[in-house]
């Protein structure tokens, strides 16, 4: 029997942003938006057919899958996005598991990040213009559990993004300030690396 969650949340938000110097006209950014909700996620198990490899009374997980996706609106750019994410392990009470994932997630908030000073946090929102972060995730890994005290697992991950903000400021390759924002906003990331943990 599959188990299930599910929910809404809605938050506000209110971000002003003034940057002025002295090869840039002074740049003003105020947003007031709002972000709506709603996720479900089930959990699902599977067991190995009775007489392979089990008994009747002794029926071993062949899987657990976690799946699910949050629908959100974002009031800025006015449309709504869909995260699914998905996890699914084979074998999850062996000695030796296996298990792949994927997600997909967007950032609504950013916080610039300024290379050569020396700053609090500054954090800007989304807007129309500025569309927020997608980021795509896969891993896979193994899993071993020599006992019930211990636990090794081994992960390896790709990560996509888009939308990705740079400031001005840390874009060495930029002689004339940007026009519009004080950023370039049309910037992708790559990360991928392995994951150990004992």
């Amino acid at each position: 029997m599959p188990s299930m969650r599910y929910g809404a949340a809605f938050h506000g938000y209110r971000s002003r942003y003034e940057e002025q110097s002295l090869n840039r006209a002074r740049f003003k950014f105020s947003s007031d938006p709002f972000l709506f909700e709603t996720y479900v996620e089930s959990r699902f198990q599977f067991d190995l057919p009775a007489g392979v490899g089990t008994s009747t009374l002794d029926r071993r997980r062949f899987a657990d899958l976690e799946a699910g996706t949050r629908i959100q609106y974002f009031a800025d750019g006015g449309c709504f996005r869909a995260s699914p994410r998905m996890h699914l392990v084979f074998f999850p009470d062996a000695f030796l598991s296996a298990g792949l994932g994927y997600s997909r997630t967007f950032q609504y908030l950013y916080q610039l990040s300024f290379y050569n000073l020396t700053t609090s946090d500054i954090w800007v929102t989304a807007t129309e213009e500025q569309k927020p972060v997608v980021s795509d995730h896969w891993s896979t890994g193994i899993y071993l559990r020599p006992s019930d005290r211990i636990f090794i697992q081994a992960e390896v991950y790709l990560k996509r993004q888009q939308n990705l903000r740079i400031h001005e400021i840390n874009i060495q390759s930029v002689q004339v300030p940007l026009t519009a924002a004080p950023w370039n906003k049309k910037n992708k990331g790559l990360a991928r690396g392995l994951e150990l943990m004992f």
